[in-house]
């Protein structure tokens, strides 16, 4: 769970999902970029900062790669779902 304390907070797995769909150029302009990369980072902040409403306003002690990898499931069974007309 991700979350500021103990007992709260929501799954990397939801607040990916979310992201995909409410900001899904963000996730595309994360994971352009280079893994472990500044700019890596900074998308993912971005993208954090952008998107609080999924349960998560920043990284905290999320690494970026951390990020990157729940992003990349999250895109590739969102684009399944899509392609299944679901």
């Amino acid at each position: 769970m991700y979350g500021q304390s103990e007992g709260e907070g929501t799954s990397l797995a939801l607040i990916s999902r979310c992201q995909v769909q409410l900001a899904p150029q963000m996730v595309a302009a994360l994971l352009a970029t280079k893994p472990g990369d500044q700019a890596e980072r900074a998308a993912a902040e971005a993208l954090f900062g952008r998107t609080p409403t999924c349960g998560a306003s920043k990284l905290d002690r999320l690494t970026a790669t951390a990020s990157r990898l729940a992003l990349i499931d999250a895109a590739y069974r969102a684009s399944v779902r899509n392609a299944a007309g679901r």
